[in-house]
């Protein structure tokens, strides 16, 4: 009976214990894969405004196996030109320099933002200055390893390992200095050791890696517009908030297992046109990340224009620039300007429906002619000794605002006559 009873207690004890894991666990705002996300490992900056020198490569068959072809979780992909050297780096079919979370700076070395940085990478470098603190991206236990999957001779690049004890583990390299030792438990936020350039032949950097089960996974997930081409494993944005159940509103939500991504705002989904529009519209809220659906699901929202082209599918459109109060309707592949909250309001329109776009976006449309105010405004047209032809007219609107238009026919004299 003793034994029942001292059983009980220690059950009670157990559970008791883990209730109290749970909670405090439970207390962290967001998630990526299930319980499990990455806090960024460098205090000034987090993953959407930190300098990116090289991606993650979503065409490597194998750590760093070569493809000529890098292609960035963004959907971005270099294959034109070959840097050259040891670079590895290619440059884009437009010439262009490449975004990826918008602060892309490439190797300097190696053709800067022109080229993607680098075939068969497995990580993301940061370039950041020497002796930069780094800190743990999660609880786990430290290790310093001599190889691991994919590195033989990770004693090198002085390399430290966190094993989060779920499959995941994290690993940084090229440090100058480490704060931590083998077996030490940490927590997420630690210290564990200062930046360099340690076995490295590029400038000061960190090399952040993440595997799952031994397999390199990108911890920025795939938020491109086409499938993503890494067949090793299926890829996680572990920087992020977690996705609901439905679509929130000003989001973006793609089908599961497909490249298919819409903008969702106002009960509508605008159909995202080409992978250039994430990179376009980075530095508007709400286009840092993707969450996935089934596809019966964002079929349930009734489909708004196309987001964004210079072609029909695009017409009826609204757009403004975030700190500018001009609206614009897409017609015709051009932007109309709508003058007026009455012209805005007599073509049954939803200020709602209004999406917030980037410079480059509005430079898409040549200007159109402008949506003026309708003439079936009520007015009173004053005349009063001036040039007969000027012409001002006193508009008065629902909401107060009078505008003024003078009709003069004919001179009147110092008289002021009303008509």
């Amino acid at each position: 009976m003793k034994k029942n009873v001292w059983s009980r207690q220690l059950f009670t004890l157990i559970t008791f214990c883990m209730l109290i894991i749970l909670l405090l666990t439970g207390s962290k705002t967001f998630a990526a894969d299930g319980d499990f996300y990455l806090n960024f490992p460098l205090n000034d900056w987090d993953a959407y405004n930190v300098p990116i020198s090289s991606a993650f490569d979503h065409s490597a068959s194998s750590s760093y196996s070569k493809d000529n072809k890098v292609v960035a979780y963004s959907g971005e992909i270099g294959s034109t030109q070959d840097y050259g050297g040891t670079c590895y780096c290619f440059s884009n079919t437009e010439s262009q320099p490449f975004s990826i979370n918008g602060n892309y700076t490439g190797a300097n070395s190696c053709g800067g933002a022109y080229y993607l940085c680098y075939d068969g990478h497995p990580g993301t470098d940061f370039p950041i200055a020497n002796n930069t603190p780094v800190y743990a991206a999660a609880d786990g236990i430290v290790h310093i390893p001599s190889s691991f999957p994919g590195v033989s001779n990770a004693q090198n690049y002085h390399t430290l390992e966190i094993d989060h004890g779920n499959g995941y583990k994290t690993y940084y390299l090229h440090l100058s200095s480490f704060t931590v030792s083998e077996n030490m438990p940490i927590t997420m936020g630690t210290l564990i050791g200062y930046s360099g350039d340690y076995g490295s032949s590029e400038a000061y950097h960190l090399h952040f890696e993440v595997q799952r089960n031994g397999i390199p996974v990108d911890p920025y997930g795939w938020e491109g517009i086409n499938n993503d081409p890494y067949d090793r494993t299926s890829n996680i944005n572990l920087w992020a908030m977690p996705c609901l159940e439905m679509p929130q509103n000003l989001s973006l939500a793609r089908i599961e297992g497909q490249g298919t991504t819409y903008w969702i705002q106002n009960g509508l989904k605008y159909y995202v046109t080409s992978p250039t529009v994430f990179s376009e519209m980075s530095e508007i809220p709400g286009w840092g990340h993707i969450c996935d659906f089934a596809a019966e699901t964002l079929n349930s929202f009734p489909n708004g224009p196309d987001f964004i082209g210079t072609n029909p599918t695009s017409d009826d459109l609204l757009i403004k620039l975030i700190n500018d109060p001009k609206v614009y309707l897409i017609e015709n592949g051009q932007r109309r300007w709508i003058t007026s909250e009455e012209a805005f309001n007599n073509l049954g329109l939803d200020w709602k429906d209004i999406i917030t776009v980037s410079q480059n976006i509005i430079n898409l449309f040549p200007e159109g002619d402008t949506i003026p105010t309708p003439q079936n405004a009520p007015y009173i047209t004053i005349a009063h000794g001036i040039q007969p032809g000027y012409t001002n007219q006193i508009d008065v609107n629902n909401d107060s605002e009078i505008h003024f238009r003078i009709t003069i026919s004919e001179l009147v004299g110092k008289n002021c006559t009303v008509a």
